[in-house]
């Protein structure tokens, strides 16, 4: 019966043995989290008690602890805290007796919505009787708790994890487990996974399929392309060491904003964009003498979103401007138009706008910034190579 703490792959020779009842941390290779100017302690837990802790030797990044074992415990478990910013920074799944944790819930895989957005679904076996499940992410020092999931053909739980923007595709997410069985929890944890990882990973496997190849390049390219647009270069690129080749960009002409209707004197579009430092987000701006009972409605592909005042944003230093983000636009939905119209009392007013990703990307593909332009042209291979990779999926299963 074993426990780990931290990602082997991080280099963390990370064991507990129920049999030995010693824990050891480290072996002289620093995971990816240390820092050597930060105090660091392992604690053991019996249960939920702390029964031992030690601190990490500064030069080896290790630590041994040594206890005696309690053979009615339930389980044990451990974790190491970064003194400093007073932060977790690895955490282990419990150790229960064998019966136990034969029947543990398990994240079973991760992996990335290729065509849709970039967000990543983590998997999870929920053994039966079990209740309540749930995920919590850590992410760049945030922590967010899922509840919601879908059950896939398989049975698996799946939680969606979807605050990465594109410059923090090579940021690692840690996520754990919960689930109750006969009045307890149970967790379960996956450390430091990343986008850059999965499309590495996959990018290794894939020999043949040249349309998820080129996909998976495009993808860390528009990543690459928005840390450098951000200024989020520190540790590097998320392209740096790839050898698979990204699409060749084709310059666009002829996408422009348009409208349908007629002005209203109280609500009227001033402005479209993209949103680059988020993912795949459409920004509306808009003019507007009184948002009481005013409400935006936005469609795609025969899906619509009502969005109410609450969810709209003033505009600093201008009266009456505001602007609403829409969001649900897949990868593969670039070309697509988006109609904004707005509502009051559910009855539409005005004009609608209509504007679409590769509006914008037409518009600022030349920009004179070079990081401006470097971003779009890296979207738009990124949805064209989405489309071809879905196209080829579907002709595939027909």
């Amino acid at each position: 019966m074993w426990l780990t703490v931290g990602s082997a792959e991080n280099g963390a020779h990370n064991i507990f043995s129920a049999a030995d009842r010693v824990v050891v941390f480290g072996g002289g290779i620093h995971p990816d989290w240390y820092d050597a100017s930060h105090n660091y302690q392992l604690r053991v837990f019996e249960g939920e008690t702390l029964i031992v802790a030690a601190p990490l030797e500064q030069s080896t990044a290790s630590a041994t602890v040594a206890f005696a074992a309690d053979p009615d415990a339930d389980y044990y478990r451990a974790e190491i805290v970064d003194l400093t910013d007073n932060v977790r920074v690895a955490i282990c799944s419990p150790v229960w007796n064998d019966a136990a944790e034969e029947t543990a819930p398990k994240i079973s895989s991760a992996y990335l919505q290729l065509c849709q957005d970039i967000h990543l679904i983590y998997t999870a076996q929920i053994p039966e009787g079990m209740e309540n499940p749930y995920m919590v992410f850590r992410f760049r020092g945030n922590e967010y708790v899922a509840t919601d999931y879908t059950v896939n053909d398989k049975g698996e739980y799946c939680f969606d994890f979807g605050k990465i923007t594109p410059q923090y595709m090579g940021e690692n997410i840690s996520a754990t487990l919960y689930a109750e069985s006969n009045g307890r929890v149970l967790q379960n944890s996956r450390n430091s996974y990343s986008v850059k990882e999965y499309c590495d990973n996959l990018l290794e496997k894939t020999e043949e399929d040249t349309a998820l190849i080129t996909l998976l390049a495009d993808i860390l390219t528009y990543g690459a392309a928005a840390q450098i647009y951000t200024g989020n270069i520190e540790g590097g690129l998320v392209t740096d060491g790839m050898t698979a080749v990204p699409s060749t960009f084709e310059e666009l002409s002829g996408k422009c904003v348009s409208f349908i209707g007629t002005e209203d004197e109280g609500a009227d579009w001033t402005a479209a964009s993209l949103v680059l430092y988020s993912s795949h987000a459409i920004r509306f701006k808009f003019r507007a003498d009184d948002i009481q009972d005013l409400s935006i409605r936005f469609s795609i592909n025969g899906r619509t979103e009502t969005v109410s005042a609450d969810a709209f944003t003033a505009v600093s230093g201008q009266e009456n401007m505001w602007y609403a983000d829409f969001r649900d636009i897949e990868a593969t939905e670039f070309d697509d138009t988006v109609t904004a119209v707005f509502c009051r009392d559910n009855t539409p007013i005005g004009r609608a706008i209509c504007y679409s990703v590769n509006t914008y990307i037409c518009s600022m593909q030349n920009s004179t910034e070079p990081s401006l332009a470097q971003i779009v042209r890296a979207l738009y291979n990124y949805g064209n190579s989405a489309v071809a990779y879905q196209t080829k999926l579907e002709s595939t299963n027909e």
